[in-house]
C-alpha cells in the first residue's frame, strides 16, 4: 500500500500521459486526480488498470481543503502548451496548496510561478524529478502574501477596477 499522495484538484483536464508515466516511474506514490472532466474511454481504461492512480470525477468545493491537506505534494499537470493559449497565472489551486504549505510541482505553466518558489517543468523527466524532490519536504512556505486573497478582497478589487473604468 502506498503511503504518500500526489494530488491534482482542478476543473481543467490534466496531461494524462504525464500522470501515467509518472505513476510508472514512482510506483510507491498514489496519484489522486480530482477533475469533473472524464477522460477519453481509452485513457479511462488505462488509468483504471494502474493501481497507483485514483481518478475522482469531482468533489464538492467544501471538500477541497481536506484533499489538499491530506496530500504530500500538489501537482498541476497542465496539458502541453495550454498555458500559452490561456495564461491563468496563479490560480486557486496554487493558493490552496500554498495556504496548506504543501510542496507544489507544476507542468507547462507560466515561469512566473518560479518567482514564488513553485518549480515549473516542461518535460516528464523534470516533472518526475521535482515530485521526488518535493516528497522529501513535509511542508513548504512560499514567498507570496495570501492575506489579501480572500473572496471579499477579490470582489472589492474587482468592483474598484470597474468603478475606475
Amino acid at each position: 500500500m502506498t503511503s504518500k499522495i500526489a494530488i491534482y484538484v482542478g476543473a481543467r483536464d490534466p496531461e494524462w500521459s504525464l500522470i501515467i508515466e509518472a505513476s510508472k516511474k514512482i510506483p510507491d506514490l498514489k496519484f489522486v486526480i480530482v477533475c469533473p472532466n472524464t477522460p477519453s474511454k481509452s485513457i479511462f481504461n488505462k488509468i483504471n488498470r494502474i493501481s497507483n492512480i485514483l481518478f475522482i470525477p469531482g468533489i464538492l468545493p467544501s471538500e477541497v481543503a481536506s484533499y489538499i491537506t491530506n496530500s504530500d505534494v500538489v501537482i498541476v499537470p497542465n496539458p502541453d502548451n495550454r498555458y500559452l493559449l490561456r495564461n491563468w497565472g496563479i490560480t486557486a489551486k496554487y493558493y490552496q496548496a500554498m495556504a496548506a504549505e504543501k510542496p507544489i510541482v507544476s507542468y507547462h505553466d507560466t515561469k512566473d510561478l518560479e518567482n514564488i518558489g513553485i518549480p515549473v517543468t516542461f518535460n516528464s523527466e523534470n516533472f518526475i524529478s521535482e515530485i521526488r524532490l518535493a516528497l522529501s519536504n513535509k511542508s513548504k512556505k512560499y514567498e507570496f502574501n495570501l492575506n489579501n486573497k480572500s473572496w471579499n478582497n477579490i470582489c472589492k478589487d474587482f468592483i474598484n477596477s470597474i468603478d475606475n473604468i
